[in-house]
């Protein structure tokens, strides 16, 4: 049992929500610290879906454990969230580093330049900031980035304009 609950044990309540309604994530954090009396919520691995939960346990002081990877989450100064994964733009950074050592290695020659494509998502908007200063400390010019907002049957119309600028490399991310 919890300790400091006075060996309380833990009962799992289970809620879903949408990926594309973050009030619909706090409404049913809400609902599950109100109604089900929950003394700490885990989950909402979106991270939109996180960062509107996280809102709802901090107001009531309720631990918030998330695996999402919005950088937001632990740079908003929120007390009582618990965040086990990096964070996305390091995440980010580090595939950067490694996809251009992964093309020396095929190529023998560096790539000249690259072209980001992220989603508009709690993640993208921070890789969009973020990717492009990393190719930039590390010397490689991005031709051309961009977000994506909308979800498409084909995607290789929204990226049809990365690849006319002919980059080495594409970081795509949704």
């Amino acid at each position: 049992g919890i300790k400091s609950l006075g060996g309380a044990k833990l009962k799992l309540v289970v809620a879903d929500t949408t990926t594309e309604n973050p009030a619909q994530a706090a409404s049913v954090t809400r609902r599950m610290i109100d109604q089900d009396k929950a003394v700490v919520i885990a989950g909402a691995t979106a991270s939109a879906m996180s960062l509107a939960a996280q809102i709802e346990c901090e107001k009531s002081q309720i631990p918030f454990i998330t695996n999402s990877y919005a950088d937001p989450l632990v740079l908003r100064g929120m007390k009582y969230t618990f965040k086990y994964m990096p964070q996305g733009s390091a995440v980010w950074n580090m595939a950067l580093d490694g996809m251009v050592e992964m093309y020396k290695a095929t190529t023998g020659k560096p790539p000249r330049n690259c072209a980001i494509f992220q989603s508009n998502d709690a993640v993208g908007l921070v890789v969009q900031k973020k990717l492009p200063l990393e190719a930039k400390r590390i010397g490689l010019p991005v031709r051309w980035a961009t977000g994506e907002h909308r979800v498409r049957a084909d995607p290789a119309v929204a990226i049809a304009p990365s690849l006319q600028q002919k980059p080495d490399m594409v970081f795509l991310g949704a």
